[in-house]
């Protein structure tokens, strides 16, 4: 007899289903069905579909932070992206930005690098929001960062950012990179793609 089973039948067997008026009977087993938990009516979630050609052609690119899709969901936006750097050299200056409400997780595909996390940022500058960052990530800030690790990344690392972490994922590119980069965006500040 399974859990379910045997609390039922003690249930009945100890007579309390006999002593419990019917109306409160019905009123237990209603607000079992009642809880459970809804979507808000706005959004219909549903499954997205990305075909392999969008991502192989975005991996064509040069460079550049694209979208393949920014799709709506009842907690908010989900966006896939594609990030392409090609080689540079690590600047004197460490510098880096965080996303005020965006999380991020970014996968390698290809390439080698070193990509700068954490820190504290110094005299960061506000993201302006009619800047292509901004209409990438959202809201934040950038600057020079003091004392960031500096993690080396090859093809599958993958480097999950919570908000206002400070990151820069192109500080030094060795070999041309393509990151897939998944957007979690509870607010909807990302344009549907």
């Amino acid at each position: 007899m399974n859990k379910k089973e045997f609390i039922f039948s003690d249930f009945w067997s100890t007579g309390l289903a006999g002593k419990m008026e019917l109306r409160n009977f019905a009123v237990v087993i209603m607000a079992c069905f009642i809880t459970l938990p809804a979507f808000p009516q706005t959004v219909s979630p549903k499954t997205t579909f990305i075909p392999g050609d969008s991502m192989e052609e975005l991996l064509t690119q040069v460079g550049g932070d694209n979208p393949l899709r920014v799709v709506d969901s009842p907690d908010g936006q989900f966006g896939v992206f594609i990030l392409t750097s090609q080689p540079r050299s690590a600047a004197d200056t460490v510098i880096g930005g965080y996303h005020s409400k965006i999380s991020e997780i970014y996968r390698v595909v290809n390439g080698t690098g070193i990509f700068v996390t954490g820190g504290e940022l110094i005299d960061p500058v506000p993201v302006s929001e009619d800047s292509l960052r901004y209409s990438r990530a959202g809201p934040g800030e950038s600057g020079s960062l003091q004392n960031p690790q500096l993690v080396e990344y090859g093809p599958g690392s993958i480097f999950i950012v919570p908000p206002g972490v400070p990151h820069n994922a192109t500080y030094e590119v060795r070999t041309r990179t393509d990151f897939i980069v998944y957007r979690f965006d509870p607010d909807r500040v990302l344009p549907q793609h």
